[in-house]
């Protein structure tokens, strides 16, 4: 995955939703809602409280990250068991390494958490 297909995962996981309209790809609500003064403070492409995928800034700004790693925290704490184990992981590396490793390890366990999610699912079918 490139850089904004791993940025519009953490939206996802943020709560945010998506919107194509006319090729273009939007995000709104969740995440963008909560931290909109900051969104328009990195003066983002916004519009009504829209944000285009290639202004996402997970990648590259620790205010747009922080929040993603402490909802990981939160999922981890109510969770328990492995889940609880990588997201310690998440949480601990924010505190030692820089965002490009700490942005990383971030998709990595969302893309391994909506796996889980997802096999879960078809076993409760």
């Amino acid at each position: 995955m490139n850089e904004i297909e791993n940025n519009s995962l953490i939206a996802h996981f943020m709560g945010c939703d998506k919107i194509v309209d006319y090729g273009r790809v939007y995000f709104k609500g969740g995440f963008i809602d909560d931290f909109s003064e900051l969104i328009n403070h990195n003066k983002s492409e916004t519009f009504n409280g829209f944000i285009r995928d290639k202004e996402l800034k997970f990648h590259s700004d620790w205010n747009w990250l922080k929040p993603v790693i402490d909802n990981i925290a939160e999922v981890g704490m109510y969770s328990g068991g492995e889940i609880n184990e990588r997201a310690n992981i998440v949480c601990t590396l924010n505190l030692c390494i820089g965002i490009n490793v700490a942005y990383l390890r971030t998709v990595e366990f969302i893309k391994w958490f909506n796996d889980l999610a997802n096999e879960n699912q078809k076993k409760r079918l």
